[in-house]
C-alpha cells in the first residue's frame, strides 16, 4: 500500500465521520430566556433524502472530501459560535463543557 492508498482510505473514514456528524448529530440552537444565551434543543436538522445520497457519494470522491471535512468543521465552528446550530462531537466540545456534562449526571 503506498502513502496515497493510505491518505485516500484516511480521507474517506474522515469524511464519512463528518457525514455522520450532518446526518444524526447536528441540532438547532434556541434562545433561553432565563439565562440570556442560546442553547441546544433536542431538535435535530432532518434533510431531504438527496442530500444523504449526495454526502455519502462526496465522501468517496478523491479531493472533494477532504475539502469538504474541512468546510463543515469551520462552517460548525462558526454556526455555534453565532448560536444557529450545534454539532454534538467529543471532537468539538470545550473542557469545561464535558465537566458540566459529568456534573449534570
Amino acid at each position: 500500500m503506498g502513502t496515497s492508498t493510505i491518505f485516500y482510505l484516511l480521507s474517506v473514514l474522515l469524511s464519512l465521520y463528518c457525514a455522520l456528524l450532518v446526518a444524526f448529530r447536528t441540532y438547532k440552537m434556541d434562545y433561553n430566556l432565563k439565562t440570556g444565551k442560546r442553547e441546544p434543543t433536542d431538535e435535530r436538522f432532518v434533510y431531504p433524502r438527496l442530500v444523504y445520497i449526495l454526502m455519502t457519494a462526496l465522501c468517496f470522491a478523491p479531493i472533494a472530501n477532504v475539502v469538504l471535512c474541512i468546510v463543515f468543521f469551520v462552517i460548525s465552528i462558526v454556526g455555534r459560535y453565532l448560536g444557529d446550530f450545534y454539532v454534538k462531537s467529543w471532537l468539538l466540545e470545550k473542557p469545561e463543557e464535558k465537566k458540566k456534562e459529568k456534573e449534570q449526571d
